[in-house]
Order: C-alpha cells, then structure tokens, then sequence
C-alpha cells in the first residue's frame, strides 16, 4: 500500500511530526557543541521551545550513560537479515566491546505511547548492527531505550528493554517472513496499529471494511450494566475499533486534503488557513524591549530559573528536590501492561 502511494504524506496534520524533527536536529546540534538559543527556528520552521531543550538533557543523559563508548547518531544501517535493501537510521547506538554490549537509542518527541518491549523498530536495527559489526549474538547483550517526554506513563519518559541478542532470532525470522509475505504479487493487507501510519490507508479496502466493523461494534446494543469480565472484554474491543476508525478517518483527510490542494470540490469541506504562534519579527527583539522601556512600561520577560531537569546538572540532587515538585493531576483508567510478568523476570 505505501509503494502504490509514494508521493502521498504520512499524515494531514504534521505539527506533532515536525516538532519531532525539530526535536531531533536540536538534539544533534547540542551533542555537537552548538546550542541554539530558546524561540530561534529549526531548519523546518518549527520554533524551539524550553520543552525540547528538556527532551535533549534527558535524550543525552541516556547516552553519557553508556560508560566508555561514543555513539553513533542519525547514520544509516543496512538490514539485511530482515530484507535485502531495507536500511534503518536510528537516533544514536554504540557498542562496548569489553562489556559485549549493543546499545540503541530512540528519542519520541509525539505524544502516543511507544512500547519499548518487543519494539520491532528497535529489532530491525538491533539486527542491522549485529551485521554490520559482525558479531555473535549469543555473546552480545542489548540494551535499547526509547526517551518520550511527553508521554505519560507509569513506567516514566525513559524505559529500557535489556535481552540478549540471540533471544530475538525468532523476531527476526518474523520479520524476514513478513517481508516475503508484504512483497509477493498481489500481498493481503491485515488491518493492524500500523495502519494509523500508513498513508495507503485512504484507498485500502481491508481497513475500510474493518472500520465499518467497528461502527456496527460501536452501535450495537448491550446492556447498561456489564458484570467485570465482560465490561473488560468490550472496553479493549471498543478501543481497537476506536484506533481502526481514527485510522480511517485519518487516510481519509489526508485524501481529502491532496484533492483539494489540486483544486477538486468535495462538498462540505474546505482548506481554511492555519497561522504559526505569533512572534517577534528576527533581531527586533531588543528594539521593542527599548521602545517599552522609552514609554514606561516593561515588554521583557522576567528572569527566571532554568528548569529542575536542567538544574539537576549543576546543582546536586537533593537540593533541587527540595525545590521542585510535581504535582499529582489524579489517576486515570489505562489498560493493563501485558509485558508486566515478563518485565519483572526478564529484569
């Protein structure tokens, strides 16, 4: 479905995907000694903001953490193993030969929940690496680590998955086998999450018919009280077929919006115009603070601390958690981590 839709984008809305790139370019200029200031623009138009300078200090400190190696960031792997062709580019990895350890890092910049378990993005360079370094996987151990700041979890922004690498030959083959399977003649398309990402989605009849399954899910009748097993049961129904029609919906406005950019009418909507957050025009900024000051008033901000997370690194530990605090919002209804079990022996 994405090779007979190549020129079609991932997403109508991209601002999430844009701040992540943003995201991505600060956190390489940092590491390599250059730092942009607070509200300047990245090289895509997105403005760089405390919160991303939050993400890079906890992006680096996972990786000052792989003692005695330097990584390697943004360069392409091949993976071959999975298929012929096929290349990654993760954030940064390293391998310390002493201790035969593989590490991976990923930085997330969106909001949806990544599971750093059985992460098969982080299979597929695990596998390209162990290629490329020629090493034996029933020596190496891995360790890969997805950062997320802005996702809300539990578990916290930074999780580690820790497996030995000859433990994921069976992912491996998985996907291998998946690959045969997506690149025959005339391949199936099972509905699945990645369907949310793929910008065939608008012309794929499996997931069209999947998410008119889900609205028939979504109307049908039942009862108004539900014992706890069946109430369970019809919750995580309701969530994927809520993910299924999101999935639709989506592939749908990106369609939608490329026919109207090419000047087609579809009745019922239009392209309205979005506008950026309003800033100083570039190097007027001292100019207006002299202008307010020349008429009494104070146009500057005032000054303030950097943030906790920032602090940490230059004040000890103890004394800015007397200062800092996070408080609580509630609790909230989330699903049940499969990988509980497996997480607390595997560790």
């Amino acid at each position: 479905m994405r090779a007979a839709f190549p020129l079609a984008p991932d997403e109508a809305d991209n601002d999430v995907c844009e701040d992540g790139t943003a995201c991505h370019w600060l956190a390489n200029e940092v590491w390599d000694g250059r730092f942009p200031q607070e509200g300047t623009l990245s090289p895509n138009n997105r403005v760089i903001t405390e919160e991303m300078f939050d993400a890079v200090d906890m992006y680096h400190d996972v990786l000052r953490g792989w003692a005695d190696v330097a990584p390697v960031c943004e360069k392409q792997v091949p993976i071959p193993s999975v298929m012929q062709g096929m290349v990654g580019t993760p954030d940064a990895w390293a391998y310390n030969p002493t201790k035969k350890r593989l590490y991976i890092a990923d930085l997330k910049f969106g909001y949806r929940f990544v599971e750093v378990w059985d992460n098969w993005q982080l299979i597929c360079y695990v596998s390209g690496l162990i290629d490329l370094l020629q090493l034996n996987d029933q020596e190496v151990t891995v360790e890969m680590t997805i950062v997320q700041p802005r996702s809300n979890h539990r578990n916290g922004p930074v999780r580690t998955w820790r497996v030995r690498a000859s433990d994921l030959r069976g992912h491996v083959n998985q996907l291998a086998n998946a690959a045969i399977v997506a690149t025959q003649e005339a391949p199936e398309c099972v509905p699945n999450p990645g369907c949310r990402d793929c910008p065939g989605r608008h012309a794929c009849d499996a997931l069209q018919n999947a998410a008119l399954t889900a609205i028939e899910t979504a109307y049908a009748g039942v009862p108004l009280e539900l014992p706890a097993p069946a109430l369970g049961n019809e919750l995580r129904l309701l969530k994927d077929a809520a993910k299924k029609l999101d999935a639709r919906i989506t592939g749908l406005e990106t369609q939608a919006d490329q026919m109207l950019r090419k000047g087609e009418v579809i009745p019922g909507w239009v392209l309205a115009p979005t506008f950026a957050r309003e800033s100083w025009r570039e190097g007027t900024e001292n100019e207006i603070i002299t202008i307010g000051q020349l008429m009494g008033k104070s146009v500057a901000k005032p000054i303030k601390p950097i943030t906790p997370a920032q602090a940490r690194k230059v004040l000890p530990a103890n004394l800015v958690a007397i200062y800092a605090h996070k408080p609580s919002t509630g609790v909230k209804l989330v699903p049940q981590d499969p990988y509980e079990a497996r997480k607390a022996f595997e560790q």
